[in-house]
């Protein structure tokens, strides 16, 4: 295999390791990030269903998730899919060796040791190119993105599955447990009265009778 070959196909090794590593980046991002919004949304329901707080408490209650929730969104998913596009600062080669070389005990230092004698043979010394071509094609025998198991990332599901199932339950059982808070804390610059532990059923048959006569209302307390 000639020396550009080898060293063309080994940097292509470690783009397909970055590209791999942002993937991995992304998806577990998207569980944690999945986790963060339920379980902040159960937070601050849950905190305004209890503390029927006031227009201040409910305001600092949906600020405050509202930042959290912008801010986890760019950390754990908008910054990896840049990253992944290459419109955020991309993931060095010299760093993409160190990492990979944690992974290959083989490996090591000999990856980045290499990119570094890359950057040495500019004065085409046959000795360096052939000590490049001998350690790139070394190097090859690894597949160095599958270092990366996306698939490992299961184990995150433990984080966000149980607050979206408390939060279906919930639905399913009392959804005016959702309804009445979320509504209050959107509208927290609304006053809100407090409803009464009772309703008056009026148990008339007909509202009608004769002007200036008196009229008898019976009711039920419930």
């Amino acid at each position: 295999m000639h020396s550009s070959n080898a060293y063309t196909m080994l940097v292509q090794r470690i783009e397909e390791y970055k590209k791999r590593y942002f993937q991995n980046q992304l998806v577990k991002g998207s569980l944690f990030f999945i986790a963060l919004l339920g379980s902040g949304y159960l937070f601050i329901n849950t905190a305004e269903f209890i503390g029927r707080f006031n227009s201040v408490g409910r305001g600092i209650l949906f600020f405050g998730f509202l930042l959290t929730i912008l801010a986890g969104l760019y950390l754990l998913v908008i910054k990896p899919l840049m990253s992944l596009y290459g419109l955020n600062k991309p993931l060095s080669n010299d760093e993409a060796a160190r990492q990979i070389g944690t992974f290959f005990p083989e490996v090591g230092d000999k990856l980045l040791n290499t990119l570094q004698l890359q950057r040495i043979t500019s004065d085409q010394s046959d000795l360096l190119q052939a000590s490049l071509n001998q350690r790139s094609e070394q190097l090859l025998i690894n597949r160095f993105a599958s270092a990366i198991q996306i698939s490992r990332n299961k184990q995150f599901l433990k984080y966000a599955i149980p607050p979206l199932a408390l939060i279906l339950l919930i639905l399913i059982v009392n959804p005016t447990f959702f309804t009445n808070s979320s509504t209050r804390l959107v509208n927290y610059n609304k006053e809100f009265v407090e409803e009464a532990p009772f309703k008056f059923l009026v148990l008339n048959k007909t509202m009608k009778t004769f002007r200036n006569e008196d009229f008898p209302l019976s009711v039920k307390l419930t």
